[in-house]
């Protein structure tokens, strides 16, 4: 009587299982290419449990478990391809491609108003395309006054520089503009960390800090924890709030090694908020911020301590100076201006909505704020260590505090600035940029 093969189970087992016995199963296992992968192997799942399920009356269908995951399969292998093809090559402050119009409305922002057209190139920089031929590149990093974003592309005051230098030198030169509402020097690090490793390779930087690390130590200071610098380019939260779009990392884990995971679980592309408001596209925000200090009951003249903030904001903007240094990259640290004064006429205070002692839900009914003499002498601090790191190492400084007057003219609220403050800002920037530094490329 000849042997049975192998690979080819009884048929009374193909029949009927329950009359097969444990005795009667090939003693070798089925061969993957027969038959099937897949049913093979429910049908050696299914045969292996079958004496133990019989015993305890269960009987186990291991068919339906494995088409669902085919079907799973099926339907997440076209979404992983897509959004693999989606994500972005290089880090993105704003995602590549946007574009936006804005219609702040009269009086909303004393000094701005009509159409604005907010646009973003392919490298989620808000400028034109980078040439790829000799230019020199100048990347500008800020807050909310760098971004400037009730304002068109062609008026922005990182456009009008670049517009008048390159109308006063023999050599063509590129702004670029990353700033953004809500970012303060330990954005601005983890961008300078990052973007100046990625093409196109930048000649310089300009940088307008000290509003955003100020405010938001205001804003938070009961609660306020210092960082290193260190801490801060190994925290992942500092990372998403500085960019908007970030390419994939291998990390070890297998949910962030696929878009999935990296999109819906671990918010890759989760845009970072770094406000305690929403701005729209029509400024009816401000009215109801500046009612809102207008309403203050108290004004406190005194401000919180100071030198936790300055002493992070000092090593910040120090390890910025030395990261660019190490990459040829030149630095242009510039102070910030500011309306508030001590003796501020009723016109200039009712532009004011800033300085609030605390954005916390808790104390959402308390409408407490710091006095304008108080929010003056605090951003003097700040624009004072500005000033002396320039002394003390290789930067250039552009004292641009002392050159745009404290005046309702030049700012459309404590700190933003009108149409006429951003021309101005513009020609002081420009005329000191081609003075100061070299626009000749050393690389």
């Amino acid at each position: 009587m000849p042997d049975k093969d192998d690979g080819e189970e009884p048929e009374e087992c193909r029949l009927n299982e329950e009359h097969c016995e444990s005795d009667n199963w090939p003693t070798k296992r089925f061969p993957w290419t027969r038959r099937g992968t897949l049913e093979h192997l429910a049908r050696l799942s299914a045969r292996y449990h079958n004496d133990w399920n019989a015993q305890n009356g269960l009987r186990v269908n291991f068919r339906p478990p494995i088409l669902l995951l085919i079907f799973v399969v099926s339907l997440m292998t076209p979404l992983e391809i897509l959004l693999r093809l989606r994500e972005p090559k290089a880090y993105e402050v704003w995602a590549a491609g946007l574009h936006t119009e804005l219609y702040p409305e009269p009086g909303n922002l004393p000094g701005i108003e009509g159409r604005k057209e907010f646009s973003i190139n392919s490298l989620g920089i808000r400028g034109e395309e980078p040439p790829k031929d000799g230019t020199f590149r100048i990347l500008a990093l800020g807050s909310s006054t760098t971004e400037s974003l009730y304002f068109d592309d062609s008026e922005v005051w990182t456009k009008l520089v670049e517009d008048k230098l390159n109308a006063s030198s023999r050599h063509r030169v590129w702004v670029g503009n990353v700033g953004r509402a809500g970012h303060g020097t330990r954005e601005n690090m983890v961008q300078v960390r990052r973007l100046l490793a990625q093409p196109p390779a930048m000649d310089a930087i300009v940088l307008l800090p000290g509003a955003t690390d100020f405010l938001d130590y205001l804003a938070h200071a009961p609660h306020y924890e210092r960082m290193t610098p260190v801490e801060i380019l190994r925290s992942a939260a500092v990372e998403r709030r500085a960019f908007m779009r970030i390419p994939p990392k291998a990390d070890g884990s297998w949910v962030r090694g696929t878009a999935i995971g990296r999109r819906f679980w671990v918010h890759t592309y989760t845009e970072p908020i770094g406000l305690h408001f929403e701005q729209d596209s029509f400024a009816r925000i401000y009215p109801q911020l500046r009612a809102l200090r207008h309403q203050a009951r108290i004004f406190r003249r005194k401000l919180p301590d100071l030198d936790p903030p300055l002493h992070e904001f000092r090593d910040n903007l120090s390890w910025i100076i030395a990261w660019a240094s190490q990459h040829r990259v030149r630095v242009v640290l510039m102070t910030q201006p500011y309306l508030w004064h001590a003796s501020m006429p009723a016109s200039e205070r009712s532009m004011l909505w800033m300085g609030r002692v605390d954005t916390a839900p808790k104390a959402k009914g308390r409408r407490e704020y710091y006095s304008a003499s108080a929010m003056a002498a605090g951003i003097s601090r700040f624009n004072a260590v500005t000033m002396q790191l320039c002394h003390e190492t290789k930067a250039k400084c552009i004292d641009l505090a002392k050159l745009v007057p404290q005046r309702a003219l030049n700012f459309c609220d404590d700190l933003h600035f009108s149409e006429v403050g951003n021309r101005l800002a513009a020609s002081v920037i420009a005329g000191r940029l081609s003075k100061r530094v070299s626009l000749i490329r050393e690389r």
